[in-house]
C-alpha cells in the first residue's frame, strides 16, 4: 500500500511537468480561458540520516507569479527495523525577494502513527553567483489531532543549477532526532 501511495506520487509528479497551464475562467458557455503557469518544477530527493533511516521524496511545484507557488509533496521512509511510512503534504509558498514562507497540512501513514500535521517553514536564499546558491531555513510541525508530535528541522540547501545537497538537524521532543544528508535535482 505505501509503496503503491509513493509511486502515485512520483509518477503523478513526473507527469505534473507536462501540465504546464493554470486555469483562470470559466463562461457560461463551456469555454475556458488558461494562462500559463511562470514555471513548473518537480524535485527527487534521498535522504540519508544518522538514526539509519533512508527516504525518498518527491515534489510538484507550481509557481503562478514572483509571490505566490504551490507544491505537494510526498516521501516514503525506511527505519532500521524495515518498517515503511508514508507523508503526503500540501503548501502553498510565499515569497518576496530572498525571503519565502511554505505553509501547508499533511498525512503520515505508517508504523501505527496515522496523523494529519501543519507546517510552517521560513527560509532565506543566498545566491553566490549566477548558478550557486545557499537556503538556511527553519521547518515547524505538530500534528492537528493532539498526538504531541511537534517538531522542528535546522536546514541549508547548497544549490548548483538543477542539483542539491543539502544538511538537516530534527529535534522532536517526543520522537527521534536526527541530521540528515539530502542530494536532490529539479526539473
Amino acid at each position: 500500500m505505501k509503496i503503491t501511495l509513493f509511486s502515485i506520487i512520483l509518477l503523478f509528479s513526473i507527469n505534473g511537468f507536462a501540465v504546464n497551464w493554470k486555469k483562470l475562467t470559466e463562461y457560461k458557455s463551456g469555454s475556458s480561458f488558461y494562462e500559463e503557469a511562470k514555471e513548473t518544477k518537480v524535485k527527487l530527493g534521498l535522504t540519508k540520516r544518522t538514526d539509519n533511516a533512508v527516504t525518498l521524496s518527491s515534489a510538484y511545484v507550481v509557481k503562478y507569479t514572483d509571490y505566490f507557488a504551490t507544491e505537494v509533496y510526498g516521501r516514503i521512509k525506511r527505519d532500521n527495523d524495515h518498517d515503511y511510512d508514508v507523508k503526503l503534504h500540501l503548501a502553498g509558498i510565499s515569497s518576496e525577494g530572498n525571503k519565502s514562507l511554505k505553509y501547508g497540512v499533511g498525512q503520515k501513514m505508517g508504523n501505527g502513527t496515522d496523523y494529519t500535521y501543519w507546517l510552517i517553514q521560513p527560509s532565506m536564499k543566498f545566491k553566490l553567483n549566477n548558478n550557486i546558491s545557499l537556503s538556511p531555513s527553519i521547518r515547524f510541525r505538530d500534528d492537528i489531532n493532539g498526538y504531541d508530535k511537534f517538531d522542528y528541522t535546522f536546514g541549508t540547501t547548497l544549490r548548483y543549477k538543477s542539483y542539491s545537497l543539502g544538511f538537516k538537524k530534527k529535534y522532536a521532543p517526543h520522537g527521534t532526532d536526527y541530521l540528515g544528508v539530502y542530494i536532490g535535482y529539479s526539473f
